[in-house]
Protein backbone atom coordinates (compact mmCIF):
# COMPACT_ATOMS: atom_id res chain seq x y z
CA UNK A 1 0.00 0.00 0.00
CA UNK A 2 1.47 3.40 -1.25
CA UNK A 3 -1.23 5.88 -0.79
CA UNK A 4 1.51 9.03 -0.49
CA UNK A 5 2.69 8.21 -4.24
CA UNK A 6 -0.73 7.40 -5.44
CA UNK A 7 -1.75 10.39 -4.20
CA UNK A 8 1.49 12.21 -5.92
CA UNK A 9 0.56 11.10 -8.65
CA UNK A 10 -3.08 12.24 -9.40
CA UNK A 11 -3.24 14.50 -12.38
CA UNK A 12 -3.14 18.53 -12.11
CA UNK A 13 -6.13 20.48 -12.79
CA UNK A 14 -6.22 19.34 -16.70
CA UNK A 15 -6.43 15.99 -16.03
CA UNK A 16 -9.92 16.48 -14.45
CA UNK A 17 -11.97 17.39 -17.38
CA UNK A 18 -14.92 15.53 -18.64
CA UNK A 19 -17.21 13.64 -16.70
CA UNK A 20 -14.89 10.57 -16.67
CA UNK A 21 -12.23 11.84 -15.47
CA UNK A 22 -13.68 13.46 -12.62
CA UNK A 23 -12.56 10.57 -10.19
CA UNK A 24 -9.83 8.28 -9.25
CA UNK A 25 -10.00 5.09 -7.45
CA UNK A 26 -7.10 3.17 -5.41
CA UNK A 27 -7.95 -0.40 -4.08
CA UNK A 28 -6.70 -0.80 -0.62
CA UNK A 29 -7.50 -4.42 -0.52
CA UNK A 30 -10.35 -6.90 -1.54
CA UNK A 31 -11.83 -10.12 0.00
CA UNK A 32 -11.22 -13.33 -1.37
CA UNK A 33 -15.08 -14.85 -0.63
CA UNK A 34 -18.12 -15.08 -2.83
CA UNK A 35 -19.19 -11.73 -2.06
CA UNK A 36 -16.24 -10.01 -3.66
CA UNK A 37 -16.37 -7.01 -1.25
CA UNK A 38 -13.38 -4.59 -1.94
CA UNK A 39 -11.91 -1.28 0.39
CA UNK A 40 -11.34 1.37 -2.37
CA UNK A 41 -9.47 4.99 -1.81
CA UNK A 42 -11.13 7.74 -4.46
CA UNK A 43 -10.02 11.27 -5.24
CA UNK A 44 -13.06 12.84 -6.50
CA UNK A 45 -13.00 16.43 -7.97
CA UNK A 46 -16.03 18.22 -6.01
CA UNK A 47 -15.20 21.57 -6.21
CA UNK A 48 -13.05 24.61 -7.34
CA UNK A 49 -12.66 27.27 -10.08
CA UNK A 50 -11.05 26.92 -13.63
CA UNK A 51 -7.54 28.65 -11.66
CA UNK A 52 -8.39 26.01 -8.72
CA UNK A 53 -9.20 22.05 -8.67
CA UNK A 54 -10.41 20.88 -5.31
CA UNK A 55 -10.23 17.24 -4.62
CA UNK A 56 -12.37 15.12 -2.07
CA UNK A 57 -10.64 11.81 -0.19
CA UNK A 58 -13.19 8.83 0.76
CA UNK A 59 -12.91 5.46 1.58
CA UNK A 60 -15.99 2.93 0.34
CA UNK A 61 -16.27 -0.30 0.84
CA UNK A 62 -17.70 -1.67 -3.08
CA UNK A 63 -19.06 -4.95 -3.97
CA UNK A 64 -20.36 -5.79 -7.76
CA UNK A 65 -23.90 -6.70 -6.24
CA UNK A 66 -24.67 -3.59 -4.04
CA UNK A 67 -23.48 -0.24 -3.96
CA UNK A 68 -20.92 1.11 -2.45
CA UNK A 69 -20.47 2.34 0.89
CA UNK A 70 -18.73 5.13 1.77
CA UNK A 71 -16.88 5.16 5.58
CA UNK A 72 -15.16 8.16 5.53
CA UNK A 73 -14.63 11.63 4.04
CA UNK A 74 -11.43 14.19 4.00
CA UNK A 75 -11.72 18.09 3.68
CA UNK A 76 -11.01 18.76 -0.07
CA UNK A 77 -7.56 19.84 -0.95
CA UNK A 78 -6.11 21.63 -3.65
CA UNK A 79 -4.20 19.88 -6.27
CA UNK A 80 -3.08 22.73 -8.86
CA UNK A 81 -0.16 24.15 -7.18
CA UNK A 82 2.17 22.13 -5.26
CA UNK A 83 0.81 19.12 -4.50
CA UNK A 84 2.86 18.20 -1.33
CA UNK A 85 2.13 21.43 0.04
CA UNK A 86 -1.01 21.76 -0.71
CA UNK A 87 -2.44 18.21 -0.58
CA UNK A 88 -0.01 15.76 1.21
CA UNK A 89 0.51 17.85 4.49
CA UNK A 90 -2.96 18.89 5.34
CA UNK A 91 -4.43 15.55 4.38
CA UNK A 92 -1.66 14.83 7.04
CA UNK A 93 -2.69 16.94 9.44
CA UNK A 94 -6.49 16.05 9.17
CA UNK A 95 -5.65 12.07 9.54
CA UNK A 96 -3.56 13.26 12.67
CA UNK A 97 -6.23 15.39 14.53
CA UNK A 98 -8.86 12.24 13.86
CA UNK A 99 -6.30 10.14 15.59
CA UNK A 100 -5.86 11.91 18.51
CA UNK A 101 -9.24 12.59 18.78
CA UNK A 102 -9.83 8.74 19.11
CA UNK A 103 -7.45 8.36 22.09
CA UNK A 104 -7.82 6.56 24.89
CA UNK A 105 -9.05 8.39 28.36
CA UNK A 106 -10.04 11.16 26.20
CA UNK A 107 -12.79 13.41 28.01
CA UNK A 108 -15.65 14.45 26.60
CA UNK A 109 -14.81 17.79 24.96
CA UNK A 110 -14.81 19.57 21.62
CA UNK A 111 -12.87 17.64 18.91
CA UNK A 112 -9.66 18.76 19.07
CA UNK A 113 -7.71 20.95 16.47
CA UNK A 114 -3.98 21.29 15.72
CA UNK A 115 -3.09 25.35 16.72
CA UNK A 116 0.74 24.56 15.38
CA UNK A 117 1.42 25.03 11.61
CA UNK A 118 3.57 21.87 10.84
CA UNK A 119 3.89 22.58 7.02
CA UNK A 120 7.66 23.54 7.55
CA UNK A 121 8.20 20.28 9.88
CA UNK A 122 7.04 18.28 7.56
CA UNK A 123 8.59 20.11 4.80
CA UNK A 124 11.59 20.03 5.96
CA UNK A 125 12.15 16.54 5.71
CA UNK A 126 12.78 14.08 2.53
CA UNK A 127 9.96 13.29 0.32
CA UNK A 128 10.01 9.69 0.86
CA UNK A 129 10.10 10.07 4.47
CA UNK A 130 6.83 12.05 4.12
CA UNK A 131 5.33 9.48 2.26
CA UNK A 132 6.85 6.85 5.13
CA UNK A 133 4.73 8.88 7.24
CA UNK A 134 1.92 9.54 5.32
CA UNK A 135 1.39 5.72 4.88
CA UNK A 136 1.83 4.82 8.51
CA UNK A 137 -0.33 7.04 9.90
CA UNK A 138 -3.20 6.58 7.57
CA UNK A 139 -3.22 3.08 8.12
CA UNK A 140 -3.14 3.80 11.77
CA UNK A 141 -6.49 6.01 11.02
CA UNK A 142 -7.49 3.32 9.14
CA UNK A 143 -7.74 0.81 12.12
CA UNK A 144 -9.75 3.29 13.96
CA UNK A 145 -12.28 3.38 11.44
CA UNK A 146 -11.73 -0.30 11.23
CA UNK A 147 -12.58 -0.98 14.79
CA UNK A 148 -15.89 1.73 15.08
CA UNK A 149 -17.33 1.92 11.13
CA UNK A 150 -16.41 -0.81 9.16
CA UNK A 151 -17.76 -4.44 8.87
CA UNK A 152 -16.50 -7.15 10.32
CA UNK A 153 -14.53 -8.99 7.53
CA UNK A 154 -13.04 -5.30 6.75
CA UNK A 155 -11.06 -5.58 9.81
CA UNK A 156 -10.49 -9.06 9.95
CA UNK A 157 -8.04 -8.42 6.34
CA UNK A 158 -7.06 -4.81 8.08
CA UNK A 159 -4.94 -7.22 10.48
CA UNK A 160 -3.70 -9.47 7.83
CA UNK A 161 -2.40 -7.17 5.22
CA UNK A 162 -1.83 -4.14 6.95
CA UNK A 163 -0.36 -5.07 10.16
CA UNK A 164 3.33 -4.82 8.66
CA UNK A 165 2.25 -0.95 8.30
CA UNK A 166 1.91 0.01 11.79
CA UNK A 167 5.23 0.54 12.41
CA UNK A 168 7.06 3.80 12.77
CA UNK A 169 10.29 2.99 12.19
CA UNK A 170 11.01 3.91 8.78
CA UNK A 171 9.94 7.52 9.94
CA UNK A 172 10.84 7.59 13.46
CA UNK A 173 12.71 11.22 12.46
CA UNK A 174 10.00 13.07 11.53
CA UNK A 175 7.54 11.29 14.02
CA UNK A 176 10.03 12.48 16.58
CA UNK A 177 9.96 15.98 15.06
CA UNK A 178 6.16 15.85 14.93
CA UNK A 179 5.84 14.97 18.99
CA UNK A 180 7.84 17.82 19.89
CA UNK A 181 5.92 20.68 17.57
CA UNK A 182 2.43 19.85 18.69
CA UNK A 183 3.05 19.82 22.43
CA UNK A 184 2.62 17.53 25.56
CA UNK A 185 -0.89 17.44 25.57
CA UNK A 186 -1.45 16.23 22.24
CA UNK A 187 1.82 14.17 22.29
CA UNK A 188 0.12 12.03 25.17
CA UNK A 189 -2.90 11.62 23.53
CA UNK A 190 -1.59 10.86 19.69
CA UNK A 191 0.96 8.13 21.65
CA UNK A 192 -1.95 6.39 23.84
CA UNK A 193 -3.88 5.86 20.87
CA UNK A 194 -0.68 4.85 19.27
CA UNK A 195 -0.49 2.16 21.81
CA UNK A 196 -3.93 1.46 21.85
CA UNK A 197 -3.24 0.27 18.25
CA UNK A 198 -0.21 -1.28 18.99
CA UNK A 199 -1.90 -3.45 22.07
CA UNK A 200 -4.69 -5.05 19.77
CA UNK A 201 -1.98 -6.17 17.37
CA UNK A 202 0.07 -8.00 19.57
CA UNK A 203 -3.25 -9.31 21.40
CA UNK A 204 -4.25 -10.92 18.46
CA UNK A 205 -0.65 -12.17 17.22
CA UNK A 206 -0.29 -13.63 20.75
CA UNK A 207 -3.18 -16.01 19.84
CA UNK A 208 -1.73 -17.09 16.37
CA UNK A 209 0.43 -20.38 16.81
CA UNK A 210 2.61 -19.27 13.41
CA UNK A 211 3.52 -16.33 14.24
CA UNK A 212 7.33 -15.46 14.89
CA UNK A 213 7.79 -13.58 17.92
CA UNK A 214 7.84 -10.02 17.41
CA UNK A 215 10.41 -7.45 17.87
CA UNK A 216 8.71 -5.65 20.84
CA UNK A 217 11.42 -2.53 20.89
CA UNK A 218 9.41 -1.32 16.87
CA UNK A 219 6.34 -0.80 19.00
CA UNK A 220 7.53 2.17 21.28
CA UNK A 221 9.13 5.64 20.68
CA UNK A 222 11.48 7.62 22.33
CA UNK A 223 13.37 10.83 22.17
CA UNK A 224 16.04 13.22 23.95
CA UNK A 225 16.48 16.94 22.70
CA UNK A 226 18.75 19.27 24.35
CA UNK A 227 17.80 23.53 24.16
CA UNK A 228 17.88 26.40 27.05
CA UNK A 229 19.89 24.68 29.11
CA UNK A 230 17.58 21.75 29.85
CA UNK A 231 17.76 17.97 28.20
CA UNK A 232 14.15 16.48 28.01
CA UNK A 233 13.87 12.74 27.48
CA UNK A 234 10.56 11.20 26.69
CA UNK A 235 9.76 7.57 26.20
CA UNK A 236 6.23 5.73 25.48
CA UNK A 237 5.58 1.88 25.06
CA UNK A 238 2.44 -0.41 26.05
CA UNK A 239 2.36 -2.63 28.68
CA UNK A 240 2.56 -5.78 26.05
CA UNK A 241 5.96 -4.09 24.41
CA UNK A 242 7.74 -4.63 26.94
CA UNK A 243 9.99 -7.80 27.97
CA UNK A 244 8.64 -9.97 30.34
CA UNK A 245 11.60 -10.49 32.96
CA UNK A 246 9.33 -12.53 35.41
CA UNK A 247 6.43 -14.26 35.77
CA UNK A 248 4.62 -16.92 38.04
CA UNK A 249 2.42 -17.57 35.56
CA UNK A 250 2.52 -21.50 33.56
CA UNK A 251 1.70 -20.66 30.01
CA UNK A 252 1.49 -24.09 29.11
CA UNK A 253 -2.24 -25.70 28.71
CA UNK A 254 -3.34 -22.53 30.63
CA UNK A 255 -7.07 -22.20 31.08
CA UNK A 256 -8.55 -18.76 32.75
CA UNK A 257 -11.88 -18.45 34.46
CA UNK A 258 -13.87 -15.68 33.90
CA UNK A 259 -12.53 -13.02 36.47
CA UNK A 260 -9.19 -13.88 35.88
CA UNK A 261 -9.41 -13.30 31.99
CA UNK A 262 -10.91 -9.99 32.67
CA UNK A 263 -7.66 -8.80 34.89
CA UNK A 264 -5.15 -10.06 32.20
CA UNK A 265 -7.21 -8.12 29.29
CA UNK A 266 -7.33 -5.04 31.24
CA UNK A 267 -3.53 -5.42 32.46
CA UNK A 268 -2.96 -5.32 29.12
CA UNK A 269 -4.32 -1.95 28.33
CA UNK A 270 -1.78 0.21 29.53
CA UNK A 271 1.03 2.71 28.37
CA UNK A 272 3.97 3.40 30.02
CA UNK A 273 4.77 7.22 30.23
CA UNK A 274 8.47 7.97 31.50
CA UNK A 275 9.75 11.66 31.13
CA UNK A 276 13.64 12.77 32.50
CA UNK A 277 14.02 16.64 32.69
CA UNK A 278 17.77 17.38 33.65
CA UNK A 279 19.11 21.19 33.83
CA UNK A 280 22.83 21.32 32.25
CA UNK A 281 25.40 24.15 32.72
CA UNK A 282 28.62 24.96 31.56
CA UNK A 283 31.51 26.40 33.58
CA UNK A 284 34.71 27.92 31.49
CA UNK A 285 38.11 28.23 33.60
CA UNK A 286 41.32 28.85 31.82
CA UNK A 287 42.37 25.73 31.40
CA UNK A 288 39.55 23.38 31.62
CA UNK A 289 35.37 23.27 30.91
CA UNK A 290 32.87 21.77 33.33
CA UNK A 291 29.75 20.06 32.80
CA UNK A 292 26.98 20.19 35.18
CA UNK A 293 24.02 17.91 34.70
CA UNK A 294 21.18 18.01 37.76
CA UNK A 295 17.98 16.16 37.97
CA UNK A 296 14.77 18.60 37.57
CA UNK A 297 12.13 16.16 37.84
CA UNK A 298 11.74 12.14 36.59
CA UNK A 299 8.27 11.29 36.43
CA UNK A 300 6.52 7.42 35.45
CA UNK A 301 3.27 6.86 34.87
CA UNK A 302 1.09 4.20 33.68
CA UNK A 303 -1.96 4.97 32.04
CA UNK A 304 -4.30 2.48 31.48
CA UNK A 305 -5.98 2.54 27.99
CA UNK A 306 -9.57 2.64 28.49
CA UNK A 307 -12.39 4.67 27.33
CA UNK A 308 -15.12 6.89 29.34
CA UNK A 309 -17.08 5.45 31.85
CA UNK A 310 -15.05 2.41 31.80
CA UNK A 311 -14.05 1.70 35.86
CA UNK A 312 -13.82 -1.75 35.62
CA UNK A 313 -10.25 -3.02 37.94
CA UNK A 314 -9.58 0.69 37.70
CA UNK A 315 -7.22 0.09 40.36
CA UNK A 316 -5.60 -2.88 39.32
CA UNK A 317 -2.57 -1.89 37.08
CA UNK A 318 1.66 -2.32 36.93
CA UNK A 319 3.54 -0.34 39.08
CA UNK A 320 7.27 1.46 38.81
CA UNK A 321 9.24 -0.61 40.84
CA UNK A 322 13.17 -0.02 39.42
CA UNK A 323 14.12 3.06 37.13
CA UNK A 324 17.50 3.28 35.49
CA UNK A 325 19.10 6.61 33.94
CA UNK A 326 22.43 6.84 32.04
CA UNK A 327 24.32 9.75 30.67
CA UNK A 328 27.27 10.77 29.14
CA UNK A 329 29.53 11.70 26.53
CA UNK A 330 29.76 8.98 23.16
CA UNK A 331 32.07 6.13 23.53
CA UNK A 332 35.65 6.98 23.38
CA UNK A 333 35.13 10.89 23.68
CA UNK A 334 39.47 12.14 24.04
CA UNK A 335 38.04 15.42 25.03
CA UNK A 336 36.23 14.20 28.63
CA UNK A 337 38.98 14.05 31.45
CA UNK A 338 37.19 12.80 34.47
CA UNK A 339 33.65 12.14 35.69
CA UNK A 340 32.68 12.94 39.37
CA UNK A 341 29.34 11.54 40.78
CA UNK A 342 27.16 13.00 43.82
CA UNK A 343 26.19 10.87 46.86
CA UNK A 344 23.71 8.10 47.45
CA UNK A 345 20.76 7.90 49.31
CA UNK A 346 20.70 5.72 52.46
CA UNK A 347 17.53 3.29 52.63
CA UNK A 348 16.49 4.14 56.17
CA UNK A 349 16.78 6.73 58.88
CA UNK A 350 16.45 5.91 62.44
CA UNK A 351 15.58 7.68 65.27
CA UNK A 352 15.24 6.38 68.93
CA UNK A 353 14.23 7.97 72.27
CA UNK A 354 15.00 7.05 75.58
CA UNK A 355 13.24 7.77 78.71
CA UNK A 356 13.91 6.86 82.34
CA UNK A 357 11.93 7.28 85.50
CA UNK A 358 12.52 6.74 89.41
CA UNK A 359 10.65 7.20 92.21
CA UNK A 360 10.89 6.78 95.67
CA UNK A 361 9.36 6.99 99.26
CA UNK A 362 11.67 7.69 101.73
CA UNK A 363 8.98 8.25 104.50
CA UNK A 364 9.31 5.90 107.53
CA UNK A 365 7.87 2.44 107.02
CA UNK A 366 8.18 -0.87 108.24
CA UNK A 367 9.39 -1.74 104.27
CA UNK A 368 11.23 0.68 102.06
CA UNK A 369 9.24 1.45 98.95
CA UNK A 370 10.95 2.40 95.13
CA UNK A 371 9.35 2.32 92.23
CA UNK A 372 11.52 2.56 88.74
CA UNK A 373 9.66 3.25 85.13
CA UNK A 374 11.76 3.08 82.21
CA UNK A 375 10.18 3.55 79.02
CA UNK A 376 12.21 3.73 75.37
CA UNK A 377 10.42 5.05 72.37
CA UNK A 378 11.80 4.02 68.88
CA UNK A 379 11.12 5.51 65.42
CA UNK A 380 12.05 4.51 61.95
CA UNK A 381 11.86 6.75 59.13
CA UNK A 382 12.18 4.42 55.88
CA UNK A 383 12.36 5.63 52.72
CA UNK A 384 10.53 3.36 50.06
CA UNK A 385 12.99 5.05 47.03
CA UNK A 386 16.47 4.26 47.29
CA UNK A 387 18.87 6.34 44.81
CA UNK A 388 22.37 4.87 43.73
CA UNK A 389 24.56 6.79 41.35
CA UNK A 390 27.52 4.96 39.74
CA UNK A 391 29.93 5.40 37.39
CA UNK A 392 31.46 2.95 34.42
CA UNK A 393 33.65 4.88 32.11
CA UNK A 394 32.75 8.45 31.30
CA UNK A 395 29.31 7.13 31.48
CA UNK A 396 27.05 8.29 34.98
CA UNK A 397 24.35 5.75 36.13
CA UNK A 398 21.18 6.65 38.30
CA UNK A 399 19.90 3.80 39.67
CA UNK A 400 16.49 4.23 41.63
CA UNK A 401 15.20 1.25 43.42
CA UNK A 402 11.88 0.90 45.15
CA UNK A 403 11.98 -1.17 48.31
CA UNK A 404 9.56 -2.78 50.89
CA UNK A 405 9.30 -0.70 53.92
CA UNK A 406 9.72 -3.39 56.36
CA UNK A 407 11.90 -5.77 55.20
CA UNK A 408 14.18 -3.63 52.66
CA UNK A 409 13.73 -6.11 49.67
CA UNK A 410 13.83 -4.92 46.32
CA UNK A 411 10.72 -5.40 44.68
CA UNK A 412 11.87 -5.67 41.10
CA UNK A 413 14.24 -8.56 41.67
CA UNK A 414 11.50 -10.27 44.51
CA UNK A 415 10.59 -13.98 43.74
CA UNK A 416 7.77 -15.38 46.21
CA UNK A 417 9.64 -18.45 47.37
CA UNK A 418 13.07 -17.59 45.99
CA UNK A 419 14.80 -18.66 49.38
CA UNK A 420 13.19 -15.78 51.51
CA UNK A 421 10.24 -15.39 53.79
CA UNK A 422 9.03 -12.15 52.49
CA UNK A 423 5.73 -12.24 50.74
CA UNK A 424 5.49 -8.30 49.55
CA UNK A 425 1.44 -9.06 48.27
CA UNK A 426 0.62 -8.03 51.61
CA UNK A 427 2.79 -4.54 51.65
CA UNK A 428 1.79 -3.70 48.22
CA UNK A 429 -2.01 -4.02 48.22
CA UNK A 430 -3.87 -1.09 48.35
CA UNK A 431 -1.08 1.04 47.43
CA UNK A 432 -2.76 3.98 45.96
CA UNK A 433 -4.24 4.36 49.51
CA UNK A 434 -3.20 6.00 52.66
CA UNK A 435 -0.20 8.48 54.04
CA UNK A 436 3.14 6.54 53.83
CA UNK A 437 2.81 5.25 50.17
CA UNK A 438 5.49 4.80 48.09
CA UNK A 439 3.25 5.72 44.85
CA UNK A 440 1.18 8.34 43.88
CA UNK A 441 -2.43 8.21 44.28
CA UNK A 442 -2.86 7.70 40.49
CA UNK A 443 0.15 5.48 40.45
CA UNK A 444 3.15 6.97 39.30
CA UNK A 445 5.78 8.36 40.92
CA UNK A 446 8.05 11.76 40.81
CA UNK A 447 11.44 12.04 41.55
CA UNK A 448 12.01 15.83 42.06
CA UNK A 449 15.26 17.43 41.96
CA UNK A 450 15.51 19.00 45.54
CA UNK A 451 15.47 15.41 46.79
CA UNK A 452 17.28 13.59 44.35
CA UNK A 453 19.29 16.34 42.94
CA UNK A 454 22.68 15.86 43.58
CA UNK A 455 24.46 16.54 40.53
CA UNK A 456 26.92 14.81 37.93
CA UNK A 457 29.66 16.38 36.44
CA UNK A 458 32.12 16.23 33.86
CA UNK A 459 35.63 18.23 33.20
CA UNK A 460 36.21 18.39 30.02
CA UNK A 461 39.71 19.45 27.88
CA UNK A 462 39.80 23.04 26.51
CA UNK A 463 39.98 21.87 23.09
CA UNK A 464 36.14 20.65 23.17
CA UNK A 465 35.37 25.06 24.39
CA UNK A 466 32.64 25.78 20.99
CA UNK A 467 31.97 22.29 19.73
CA UNK A 468 28.65 20.49 19.36
CA UNK A 469 28.83 17.88 21.33
CA UNK A 470 27.19 14.20 20.88
CA UNK A 471 26.25 12.74 24.25
CA UNK A 472 23.35 9.62 24.68
CA UNK A 473 20.89 9.25 27.48
CA UNK A 474 19.58 5.55 28.24
CA UNK A 475 16.03 5.28 29.93
CA UNK A 476 15.65 1.47 31.85
CA UNK A 477 11.93 1.26 33.35
CA UNK A 478 10.81 -1.81 35.58
CA UNK A 479 7.15 -2.04 35.74
CA UNK A 480 5.67 -4.99 38.56
CA UNK A 481 2.26 -6.34 38.75
CA UNK A 482 1.00 -7.37 42.47
CA UNK A 483 -2.67 -7.45 43.38
CA UNK A 484 -3.77 -4.36 44.85
CA UNK A 485 -7.48 -5.19 45.52
CA UNK A 486 -8.48 -8.30 43.68
CA UNK A 487 -8.11 -12.07 43.93
CA UNK A 488 -5.27 -13.15 41.76
CA UNK A 489 -2.16 -15.44 41.94
CA UNK A 490 -0.69 -13.58 39.21
CA UNK A 491 2.58 -11.70 39.66
CA UNK A 492 5.24 -10.55 36.73
CA UNK A 493 7.71 -8.09 36.42
CA UNK A 494 8.42 -6.17 32.76
CA UNK A 495 11.13 -4.58 31.61
CA UNK A 496 11.88 -1.58 28.76
CA UNK A 497 15.17 0.28 27.42
CA UNK A 498 15.51 2.98 25.58
CA UNK A 499 18.56 5.20 24.35
CA UNK A 500 18.81 8.38 22.24
CA UNK A 501 21.20 10.53 21.56
CA UNK A 502 21.59 14.34 21.90
CA UNK A 503 24.31 17.30 21.03
CA UNK A 504 24.73 20.53 23.07
CA UNK A 505 27.44 23.60 22.53
CA UNK A 506 29.86 23.77 25.16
Amino acid sequence: MEISKWIVDLPSMEGWSGPAASSKTFELMGSHDDQGKSLILRAERTSGSKQEALVTFSLGLSAPADESTTLWVSNPFSISGNVMEETVVPLLVQLLEEIINRAPNNSSVPLFKLTTDLSDTFLSYPAESLYHFLDFVFTCRFFWLCLCNAPSEIGSLFFQKFSSKLVASSCKQILKAFLTSIGADFELKFTRSLSYIYTKLLILRSFDVKSKEPNLGIYSSSYASASHDFLVFKGYVPLLAMNQEWTNENKQGLLLDTAESVLRYTLAHQQLEAVAQFEYSVHRTENYLKVDFKVDNIRINVSQLRFNGSELLCDEKHFPSRVCITLGPELGSSYVVSTSLGRSTPNHEKEIKAQKTIKGNFVKTKLPILKTTARTATRRRVKSWTVDQAAEGDTATLDMILCDNSSGVEVAAWRPGANTQVDLRNSFRKRYAGANRALGKAGGVVFAGDEYGEQVSWRLKKEAEGRELQWKVGFRVWLTYIPNDCKTSYLETRCVQWEEEFSFTV
